[in-house]
């Protein structure tokens, strides 16, 4: 009986030693499948990156233009009021020359 017992154990165990051994090829794949997944998806977000700092360039690139024709807006815009001022003022003068004292 003892005999009897012991092989069906060693039956056993080597049944679950095969089912195991079918389980952790399953994984293997699953995991190498998994690995490939992984790098696709690692490879895409590096190229997203490199996208997104392009467009951060471009913005910022944008930004710094319409900084520049702001400024130079506004040079031009205080020179023009500069100009009618002097104008304004040289009238002013014109006129309190001419007019009698």
């Amino acid at each position: 009986m003892a005999q009897e017992k012991s092989r069906r154990t060693k039956r056993l165990d080597l049944g679950r030693l095969e089912l195991a051994q079918k389980y952790f090829g399953q994984l293997a794949l699953l995991i190498a499948h998994q690995t490939k997944v992984l790098k696709e998806a690692e490879a895409k977000v590096v190229h997203k990156r490199k996208k997104l700092l392009e467009a951060s360039k471009e913005v910022k690139k944008f930004e710094k233009l319409k900084e520049i024709r702001k400024d130079e807006y506004t040079r031009e815009l205080e020179l023009m009021l500069q100009k009618e001022t002097d104008e304004f003022a040289k009238n002013v003068h014109r006129f309190n020359s001419q007019s009698p004292q």
